[in-house]
């Protein structure tokens, strides 16, 4: 059976980038984020991952306030539903998917290319 999950990160993919200071989300979606979403959620299970909500507390900065992972999710839900973004499922972690849309991706082929690549940028 094929897997109908669609992984998306939530920072620089679903929301504009912003620190992640004291939790609060201020940026806009990205262009077309929810349009996209809607048509991929009639065929694909969408689930939003981000490390935003992992449950160990860490700080980024030396002024951000640590939150627990339930208050983090919350704000994404809240930001999620004000801009009537459709997801299944809200994970700190990378689940299962067929497809992972990250914008700090890099498409793998072999560790010869990577290096390649890496001494580039």
């Amino acid at each position: 059976m094929k897997n109908n999950t669609i992984c998306f990160d939530f920072d620089g993919v679903i929301i504009k980038k912003q620190p992640y200071g004291d939790g609060e989300l201020w940026q806009k979606p990205t262009k077309d984020c929810r349009k996209t979403i809607k048509m991929l959620s009639k065929n694909f299970k969408i689930v939003i991952s981000s490390v935003r909500c992992h449950p160990s507390p860490r700080k980024y900065y030396k002024h951000e306030v640590v939150h627990t992972a339930k208050y983090k999710i919350g704000k994404m839900k809240k930001w999620l539903k004000k801009n009537k973004i459709y997801y299944d499922e809200i994970t700190p972690f990378k689940p299962r998917a067929f497809i992972y849309v990250d914008d700090k991706g890099y498409r793998f082929t072999d560790m010869q290319a990577l290096a390649k690549y890496l001494k580039q940028i």
